[in-house]
């Protein structure tokens, strides 16, 4: 399983309005913040995202860390029911789906 840096993540955009980046360790100085990932949206690239769909974007990458301890952990008490209760989890279309979405995450096939 791969390790990704630890959140939480944020967005900031330190280098201008068109470089977004997403942040690890913002609470600190700046010239100590961790880049875990930047995104752009250069005006004048004709095939370039536009700014408020990259800002989604990075807003949506900075949340992925707790996104998926939540998921982790709903599955986690998803899976407890089912067994609670003598049900077959195996072919559950939300466990499925959320053990998919996890293993995309963190690399498992």
């Amino acid at each position: 399983m791969s390790k990704h840096t630890p959140g939480p993540w944020t967005v900031e955009d330190p280098m201008g309005p068109h470089i977004i980046s997403i942040i690890a360790r913002s609470e600190r100085p700046v010239y100590e913040w961790l880049h875990v990932a930047q995104l752009s949206s250069e005006p004048h690239e004709a095939d370039d995202i536009p700014f408020h769909e990259a800002e989604a974007n990075a807003r949506l990458i900075a949340a992925a860390p707790d996104l998926l301890a939540a998921l982790q952990d709903t599955l986690r008490m998803l899976e407890a029911a089912h067994r609670e209760l003598g049900m077959f989890t195996a072919h559950n279309k939300r466990i499925i789906a959320a053990r998919a979405a996890i293993a995309k995450a963190t690399g498992e096939s």
